[in-house]
């Protein structure tokens, strides 16, 4: 029965050998999942289908873990016959045979678990609208790019964008024509982000922008300008043309004690002194420092 049972099980089961990482033997879940034939089994070692564990001298390393533990449970990834890699957790325990050693590891398959994680984090950090981080997700990034820019001494430019005309548009042609324009909106301010750059959308019509690592003042100028003109040029929205008024607000600084709460302040500010004048305007803030010592 115990052995049927093992056969038969959902989790792919392996008998290895500690010393040279071969695997003795395995049940019918692991073929299958790695589109082995049990022909094409022999000879196999443990790093041949672990992606994480690329040699002998590696596996040395994780079979000592395994002994000092007796019981090892740990994530990683196993590699099919074509390739294509899939997630797994592993729990390996040490059995003894007619006095010799051997692990028996049990990986589970962890496809699904990975996939719900992703989407609860997906839901919990990106705007579903837009694709875009979201306000959580802004607050680390800015944090963490003041703390690059200041190891680097340069100047971070943080932006506070808020559509002006979004509730007349949303008012006049439904809600779907003002969510396309939203997204429209995402995917031009993407254009002027670079891969070191933190776009995000916090909610309603109002977007951030934290350019990071800026050599000179006059360069983030030259950044905020981009998201101006990007802004400028008319939405096209099926048969509709629309113009979209925006409100920049924006805060260049050399990052030397940064304070969160009070840069984000300044760029509200400086937002709402935008909202004085009309089209897509800015403010500025600058300062030689984020906050003076």
């Amino acid at each position: 029965m115990l052995d049927t049972l093992v056969k038969h099980s959902n989790d792919a089961i392996y008998i290895i050998e500690p010393d040279s990482g071969t695997i003795l033997s395995c049940n019918y879940s692991a073929y299958r999942r790695l589109q082995y034939s049990s022909g094409d089994f022999n000879g196999i070692k443990i790093f041949d289908i672990d992606i994480n564990i690329h040699d002998l001298n590696e596996w040395k390393d994780v079979a000592l873990r395994i002994k000092n533990e007796h019981n090892s449970v740990y994530e990683t990834y196993h590699k099919k016959l074509d390739g294509s890699i899939f997630p797994v957790e592993n729990s390996v325990s040490i059995s003894t045979y007619q006095g010799v050693e051997y692990f028996i590891a049990i990986a589970r398959d962890i496809t699904a678990r990975k996939e719900y994680e992703k989407s609860a984090w997906r839901r919990a950090n990106l705007d579903p609208l837009t694709g875009l981080p979201n306000r959580r997700i802004f607050y680390s990034d800015l944090k963490n790019a003041a703390k690059k820019t200041k190891e680097k001494d340069e100047h971070l430019a943080m932006l506070y964008i808020d559509l002006d005309w979004f509730k007349r548009i949303n008012d006049k042609y439904g809600h779907a024509v003002g969510d396309e324009v939203l997204y429209i909106v995402g995917k031009r301010l993407q254009g002027c982000c670079r891969n070191q750059d933190c776009l995000s959308r916090l909610g309603g019509d109002e977007f951030s922008i934290v350019f990071s690592n800026i050599a000179t003042e006059e360069l983030g100028r030259k950044m905020v300008h981009k998201v101006e003109q990007v802004l400028r040029q008319p939405f096209c929205v099926g048969d509709l043309l629309l113009e979209v008024g925006a409100s920049i607000g924006a805060i260049i600084f050399r990052v030397k004690q940064f304070d969160c709460t009070q840069e984000l302040s300044l760029a509200d500010k400086a937002m709402y002194r935008a909202k004085e004048h009309f089209g897509v305007s800015t403010s500025y803030h600058f300062s030689s420092y984020a906050t003076e010592p």
